[in-house]
């Protein structure tokens, strides 16, 4: 039996790296290929707008891959994550003329709003810093009354939605 240390490869210093570094690299040529695709070759004028494939990660066996796809403007994700969904036969197949790989990955386009929370979760600390009042949603409220709220809401809290 093979210790996956025996089957890694060593860099250009020596040092051993771990065989899911090709994954890795992989994903991110898969990443930059398919935003080529998008902006170049995907004639759908439900795709535009300010947008970013922001991360492509493949499984290990190259069968999936799952694309994080951040949309700034709000009313625009929803036609544009469909253009997108209907798009992934046709991205595919030219994803499989510019890499050379046994098996081009099926695309699964998802939806980052990382972007968006962040800016919110920014929100929340500079109202902390100022007295801790939140506007929100056209209403002011307390910060423990947003967070008891917030937590009501959201079921991964076992909240009532």
């Amino acid at each position: 039996a093979c210790s996956p240390r025996s089957i890694s490869q060593t860099d250009i210093r020596g040092d051993i790296m771990p065989a899911y570094d090709r994954i890795d690299r992989i994903s991110e040529e898969i990443r930059r290929n398919v935003d080529k695709i998008i902006r170049e070759d995907v004639r759908d004028p439900r795709i535009d707008g300010t947008w970013s494939l922001v991360r492509a990660e493949a499984t290990r066996d190259l069968r999936y891959c799952k694309i994080r796809v951040s949309i700034l403007e709000s009313d625009k994700r929803a036609p544009m994550m469909d253009a997108l969904k209907k798009a992934s036969g046709f991205i595919r197949r030219e994803l499989s003329h510019r890499m050379m790989l046994r098996y081009t990955p099926e695309l699964l386009f998802e939806l980052d709003v990382n972007i968006e929370y962040a800016a919110h979760i920014n929100e929340l600390l500079r109202a902390a810093a100022h007295g801790g009042v939140v506007r929100l949603r056209h209403r002011r409220e307390t910060l423990e009354d947003y967070f008891m709220r917030f937590y009501k809401e959201d079921k991964t809290f076992g909240g009532v939605a």
